[in-house]
């Protein structure tokens, strides 16, 4: 059991590595120049700079959480006077995956600075993990506005900062995702040399899962877009993080179809997890059809059934195998259902707009996620202890 007193080592370090990055970002984000932040939803997609000024918008906390829409959405952030020819002023939008970011200053210009993946990366000098735009300082308070397109969700974190915390603010950001893709790694390795002793079906599956979870987070929180652009086109990398956002999870259920298989997961629920990873397979092809609004929320209702699929699965579906000894016990299965699938279905219904009152940073989720990998790793491993410890008595009793 060393490697599982390793991993439970890991998940210590990993606890205060999140919790001293979510103070460092909490610092940072307490120098918001922001004095009012306001939203407005442009239903018909034509509304111009000169239109939204006088437009009516909704005010909102530090993050805007209102759901699916297939509509572009203004914000009207509100800035205090500063000092005429200072450093400038860095507005970063968080997440990254968004379609095209437009930045207008009307004080100095009606002519946008516009970013996101279907736009040049070459339109911005500030490389950062965010959408990050530059803009100089006035002696007069002043509004910006920001026209925000994008299929995912209309869940968006704007904030304006000098250079210092900006440049802060990026480090912490890249330390913390290096960190966790590390650790994904680690994960997959320990698992893939685990399966390649034994070819467990299980174990490949959550390598494979694996494999997903990395693909995922560097398509989702920007970072392939700064590896990869160019040579890659904008576009290509918009169409990979559409897709991720169906595979990833897709390859989740598959895995917790096949694991809670091996404790005898009732039938119909097995086929229904089938079925659900079925359809979200319908959701790839609207998306290469062009239809990414449709297909990403059609993926999100499939993500809420089968969050309470494998929340009440360990607890009311599993039934026992005569003929094969639980190599876990109970509670292992069930915490393992109870981490995955309650977060994901606070996390889906919040992104339905069914629970706009609960905001959470980014960092939240790559923590549930670590947590997650940790425990399912600790699972999996003993797991195959028990099996190789079973495999020897079965083959002792043979010789006999």
């Amino acid at each position: 059991m060393s490697s599982v007193r390793t991993l439970g080592m890991t998940a210590c370090l990993v606890v205060l590595a999140v919790l001293g990055l979510g103070e460092a970002a909490t610092a940072s984000t307490a120098n918001d120049l922001v004095t009012e932040r306001g939203f407005y939803v442009d239903a018909d997609g034509r509304a111009s700079i000169e239109s939204v000024q006088s437009a009516s918008f909704e005010p909102f906390g530090p993050v805007l959480n209102a759901g699916y829409a297939s509509q572009p959405y203004w914000l009207r952030l509100s800035l205090p006077a500063g000092e005429v020819g200072g450093p400038s002023w860095v507005v970063r939008v968080l997440p990254a995956w968004h379609d095209e970011v437009l930045l207008y200053d009307p004080q100095f210009s009606n002519v946008p600075m516009r970013l996101g993946d279907a736009a040049p990366v070459q339109e911005t000098d500030h490389r950062s993990l965010s959408l990050s735009f530059g803009i100089p300082q006035s002696d007069q308070a002043r509004t910006i506005f920001l026209r925000v397109d994008s299929p995912h969700s209309m869940i968006v974190d704007a904030v304006v900062v000098d250079q210092v915390t900006a440049a802060r603010m990026d480090q912490n950001g890249f330390s913390f995702l290096a960190g966790y893709l590390g650790f994904l790694c680690a994960i997959f390795i320990l698992s893939f040399l685990t399966w390649l002793s034994d070819r467990e079906r299980v174990i490949g599956v959550f390598c494979i899962q694996l494999v997903a979870a990395i693909v995922y987070s560097a398509a989702m929180y920007g970072l392939l877009r700064i590896w990869f652009v160019p040579p890659l086109s904008p576009s290509l990398l918009n169409l990979l993080t559409h897709a991720m956002i169906v595979v990833y999870p897709s390859t989740t259920l598959v895995f917790y179809r096949f694991f809670y298989c091996e404790f005898g997961l009732s039938q119909w629920v097995a086929r229904s997890l089938d079925c659900l990873v079925i359809l979200n397979g319908f959701s790839l092809v609207l998306i290469g059809l062009g239809l990414v609004g449709l297909a990403l929320s059609i993926n999100a209702v499939i993500l809420l059934m089968a969050a309470l699929l494998i929340l009440l699965a360990p607890w009311f579906f599993l039934r026992p195998i005569e003929d094969r000894a639980s190599p876990l016990p109970p509670w292992t299965i069930r915490l393992s259902g109870l981490i995955l699938g309650l977060p994901a279905l606070v996390g889906i219904i919040r992104t339905l707009d069914l629970l706009p009152e609960s905001q959470a940073p980014v960092s939240l989720y790559l923590f549930h996620a670590m947590m997650l990998s940790i425990i399912v790793a600790m699972v999996m491993q003993y797991r195959s202890r028990k099996r190789a410890v079973a495999l020897e008595e079965s083959r002792l009793l043979a010789v006999k």
